[in-house]
Order: structure tokens, then C-alpha cells, then sequence
């Protein structure tokens, strides 16, 4: 019914009724009028008339469109409040706090406030005298290697099993949420509290 202008859907209401409401005369009437691939069909003209009868009109009612509750300014304004205030927060916690759903939460940062979620960097914390014990191990390891050059097939590292005892960042969870590259960083010791703790490297 779309292929119709409003204008020829008026003239095929009009011939419905001056034949007497009869769906077949209005064929018969209309086929002068249209050439055989663009007459109307049965279903057509039957739809036309109980749309004019239940409306009053045969143009097409705009479908309101529904309002999205969860994308609301004051969701927006919340939402930025939030990234102000805590920027590397996880979207569930996030999403809990706002009431609303994981998906609603990230359209909102995404699409309406334009951020995008940063992966955060690990680096390790090195203190002044970490640097001369790194300068004596390697002098250490290259005076084994000049008296074995077999040396470093001789080390055995077995494996590590622990349990953190403080808070650990796992970088895949861990999300800065910023409108340009904050370049952060997250510093943290290199031996990190734990237990037990069996790492054992032996030379033999």
C-alpha cells in the first residue's frame, strides 16, 4: 500500500463506496484506471477502507517512537559525575550503583559522553638500589658464562604457587574510562606479599 500516493488512495476509498461497499465491483472499476501490474489487490483496498474506517484517514500513522528512559540527561549527567569522581571504576559496580543495566551504562559512556575505555599498564615499583643489584647480577652472570658458556642451560626454575595477601590490579578487568589517553599507570612492587610462596631457582 505504500506504492500508492495519498491522492489515488482517496479515488479507491471514494470507488469502494459509490459500489455499494462491494470489494470485486471496485476491481472491476479501478482496472480502466490502473494497468494490470499496478492494480490494487483484493487485500489491499481491504486493508485501505478499515484503516479509513478506524482512523478517518488513509495516510500512514507515525509510530511513536519510544523514549529511552535509561539515556536520559540525567542518567548523562550522573554518568559524568561518576567518571569525574572515579574513573577507573568497573561498569557493574557502575551500573549497580545507577540502577541500570551493563549495556545502557556503556552506550551512555560510549556513545552519549564519548569515552572510551583505556586499558590500564602495569609497571614495576624500582627502588635506588634495585639498580646495583641488577648491575652485579648481570656482572655476576657473564663471569659464568666466560668460565661455562653451557651456564645458562643449567639453571632450573621450578614452579611458583601463592596467594596474594594484598589488592592485586588484573590489567584485562581494569578499564580508565577518559576522553583522551591518560597514559596511567599503575606502580606496584616487584615481589608482591603472598602465601605460601615456593619459587626455587637452583644452579646445577
Amino acid at each position: 500500500m505504500e506504492r500508492y500516493t495519498i491522492q489515488e488512495r482517496v479515488d479507491i476509498t471514494k470507488i469502494y463506496y459509490r459500489n455499494s461497499e462491494s470489494v470485486a465491483s471496485t476491481l472491476r472499476a479501478l482496472r480502466p484506471i490502473y494497468c494490470r501490474h499496478n492494480l490494487p489487490a483484493r487485500s489491499t483496498i481491504e486493508r485501505l477502507v478499515e484503516k479509513f474506517e478506524s482512523t478517518g484517514t488513509v495516510q500512514n500513522v507515525p509510530v511513536p517512537v519510544r523514549q529511552r528512559s535509561a539515556r536520559s540527561v540525567e542518567n548523562f549527567a550522573a554518568a559524568s559525575a561518576s567518571i569525574e569522581e572515579d574513573p577507573d571504576q568497573s561498569l557493574i559496580r557502575r551500573s549497580q550503583s545507577f540502577g541500570l543495566s551493563v549495556t545502557s551504562v556503556w552506550r551512555i559512556m560510549r556513545k552519549d559522553l564519548g569515552l572510551h575505555p583505556y586499558k590500564i599498564k602495569l609497571t614495576q615499583e624500582v627502588k635506588p638500589l634495585d639498580y646495583q643489584k641488577r648491575r652485579m647480577f648481570v656482572n655476576w652472570a657473564e663471569q659464568q658464562l666466560e668460565n661455562d658458556p653451557d651456564f645458562h642451560r643449567k639453571i632450573i626454575f621450578s614452579d611458583e604457587d601463592h596467594f596474594w595477601l594484598n589488592r592485586f590490579v588484573n590489567k584485562q578487568n581494569m578499564r580508565y574510562w577518559s576522553g583522551s589517553n591518560p597514559h596511567e599507570l599503575h606502580e606496584s612492587t616487584l615481589h608482591l606479599t603472598k602465601w605460601p610462596s615456593q619459587l626455587a631457582a637452583s644452579v646445577v
